[in-house]
């Protein structure tokens, strides 16, 4: 086997086997302490960009579930880091190997490596950029000493700094919202099949908006032949898709919602009347703002759009990154955490009950409570740093969370609000009209 390296920016360098790609990628080197859910977490978008130290210890022990089973449609860590590797995984679902995944999806991961140190180096010093050297390719280091701390700075390599000469970019540099959402809308029809926890769309049915579809049928038969769930009052819901877990998805379709899933960039408010042939009105009833990656103040359209859809008073719901976009839109403010909260088991306290919620939680960015938006107050906070775990309005229909109540892989005790949601925007029909413009 191809021996590999984790280097860090200041020069911390662990050995170990490759596995996966055999290729060297650079990234923003985070852990995440779920004991489950390898699969949905490296299908997680909201993880692009960076490389994945998981420490649970043993890894692919049930292999690579089929696709339906994915949160999204490929893998997005830029690389992975493990303890100790399944080679012969067991499980009746299985299609593949951790390894002949991670190779075909042309991602590369080392193990092998004391994980343990590496996640108490990163708790002590805070998330660290890093790369994964492949063999000798790109490890030309200094054979005396280990290499120099270095400064980011801004470049024409979009912050690209160097270990000796070993070039390390910073993700967070980028706009990573554009590089994982949708670029045409998508709608997804009401289901009546599923479970609680969200299994595979088996029965759901989505498709890219056509100019000849009707919008507001939900009729609409199943791609297994059974019948949506008709309801001439059910909602459509916009979810601007920032990087969107299908999970989501798949609690509103079986709510009986409509989803107009909508690309980061898309507006909704935009009128023109150039083209009327190809422009159509669209009803939203509320709007929802997904999970996504990287620093939120690179997605100025999303925050745009957000501010509009506010001064719409358009019932508005954000999750995880979501929260931290609405919180800029509203003219709050958010920083970057030491190192992050990836998590399945991060308690999480509801301010008015008081009570406890174990979530899901997967980001590097928080909401500045010291800056919170006008007319915003806090609704959750996290019990282990008191760090903002959600805001809400106070006498508006916006709010947000900064866990994931749809979880995927995690616990499912904050799935009501899906349903808390639902009911206000019901309550504050009649729907608002948005102007759909331009197909694809």
């Amino acid at each position: 086997m191809n021996k590999a390296k984790l280097i860090l920016q200041d020069g911390t360098i662990f050995e170990g086997t490759a596995f996966g790609a055999p290729i060297s990628v650079s990234g923003e080197v985070v852990f995440a302490t779920g004991m489950v859910g390898y699969d949905q977490s490296l299908t997680d978008p909201s993880y692009k960009g960076q490389i994945l130290t998981f420490t649970y210890p043993l890894v692919g022990n049930w292999g690579v579930p089929p696709k339906d089973f994915w949160e999204s449609e490929k893998v997005h860590v830029s690389g992975l880091i493990i303890s100790d590797l399944t080679e012969k995984p067991s499980h009746w679902q299985s299609t593949q190997t951790l390894d002949s995944w991670l190779k075909q999806q042309n991602v590369p991961g080392i193990w092998g490596i004391d994980t343990r140190r590496l996640t108490q180096k990163l708790r002590d010093h805070g998330v660290m950029l890093g790369k994964i050297v492949v063999g000798r390719k790109d490890a030309r280091l200094p054979a005396t000493a280990a290499p120099p701390d270095f400064e980011l700075t801004k470049s024409s390599r979009a912050g690209a700094g160097n270990v000796g000469q070993v070039k390390i970019e910073d993700p967070n540099l980028r706009n990573l919202v554009a590089e994982v959402s949708i670029n045409k809308v998508k709608i997804h029809y009401p289901t009546s099949v599923g479970d609680r926890r969200g299994g595979p769309p088996s029965s759901a049915r989505s498709e890219r908006f056509e100019l000849t579809h009707p919008i507001n049928n939900h009729q609409a038969r199943t791609s297994d032949g059974g019948r949506a769930w008709q309801d001439p009052h059910a909602l459509n819901i916009g979810l601007l898709n920032c990087g969107a877990k299908k999970n989501i998805i798949r609690c509103l379709t079986r709510r009986g919602v409509t989803v107009f899933e909508l690309p980061w960039n898309f507006n909704p408010f935009e009128t023109n009347l150039k083209d009327p042939e190809r422009s159509r009105r669209v009803k939203l009833d509320g709007l929802m703002i997904s999970n996504g990656p990287g620093n939120p103040k690179m997605a100025k359209e999303t925050i745009a759009t957000i501010k509009k859809s506010m001064d719409e008073k358009l019932p508005t719901f954000g999750i995880c990154l979501g929260n931290q976009l609405l919180a800029l839109a509203a003219g709050g403010d958010t920083y970057k955490l030491k190192f992050g909260h990836r998590a399945q088991n991060q308690p999480t306290i509801e301010v008015k009950s008081g009570r406890c919620y174990i979530t899901t939680q997967n980001h590097g960015f928080a909401v500045d409570e010291k800056k919170m938006p006008a007319g915003f107050t806090r609704w959750f906070y996290n019990a282990n740093d008191n760090t903002n775990e959600g805001i809400i309005h106070k006498t508006l229909p916006f709010f947000s969370v900064q866990f994931h109540p749809e979880a995927a892989p995690g616990p499912t005790d904050t799935e009501w609000l899906f349903d808390y949601f639902l009911n206000v925007v019901s309550k504050n029909k009649p729907s608002y009209f948005l102007e759909r413009i331009r197909h694809g």
